[in-house]
């Protein structure tokens, strides 16, 4: 790991797993899994805030495992939680994720979609649009919803930049805790709610624009 890093500077260099000494120096990116299930079976993470305190990315993982109650991108999980994955990293500072791939169909993945490890649409995210006239593949459902979480965490982070700004203007400190933060445990609470009513997570969402419009 280390001649690597020495030798391919300009290449982040990231491993999925927690962080262990024997690789200090060598790894650029952190990547455990969102459960840590191959390792501790939870994430450590003042453990990972202190790697990122030694300029050091830390970014998490979903696959087969773990399941619910952690939000997974399978097909037969709640329809949120592709979103609250990403609320998720707002709240725990995960600065990117890995995935295996997009389109790892079978033979009729409109009639089958068990994956690996016979998890339901594990590493299926696209589906074969040939079978429809189509030469692009379709986004399921579980993507689009992922496209809408990325958007989430974005907001959420400009929200927490854009209050040290305000803050730094007026050359006082926010009391309180970064109100993005408490935003992201307001938008998870009540996961097993959100799917079975829409008008909640509306309201989830407006209450994030609204939090942004406050602060120009």
């Amino acid at each position: 790991g280390r001649k690597l890093h020495g030798h391919a500077a300009n290449l982040p260099q990231v491993v999925t797993h927690r962080p262990i000494e024997p690789l200090f120096g060598a790894v650029d990116i952190w990547c455990p899994n969102l459960g840590d299930a191959n390792s501790l079976g939870h994430l450590d993470l003042p453990e990972l805030a202190a790697r990122q305190r030694q300029g050091e990315q830390v970014w998490w993982y979903t696959c087969c495992v773990p399941t619910y109650p952690y939000p997974t991108w399978l097909v037969d999980d709640d329809a949120v939680c592709p979103r609250v994955f990403c609320w998720m990293m707002a709240l725990h500072d995960i600065q990117g994720f890995v995935y295996s791939m997009v389109h790892g169909w079978g033979e009729d993945p409109f009639a089958h979609v068990t994956s690996f490890a016979t998890t339901n649409g594990d590493g299926l995210l696209l589906y074969p649009g040939e079978v429809f006239g189509s030469r692009d593949p379709f986004p399921s459902v579980r993507l689009m919803l992922l496209r809408d979480g990325i958007e989430d965490y974005e907001l959420l982070r400009k929200l927490s930049r854009e209050q040290d700004h305000v803050a730094r203007i007026l050359g006082t400190r926010v009391p309180g805790e970064d109100p993005s933060k408490d935003l992201c445990r307001t938008l998870i609470r009540g996961l097993t709610d959100f799917d079975r009513d829409p008008e909640r997570l509306a309201a989830a969402r407006a209450l994030l624009l609204e939090q942004l419009a406050a602060i120009g």
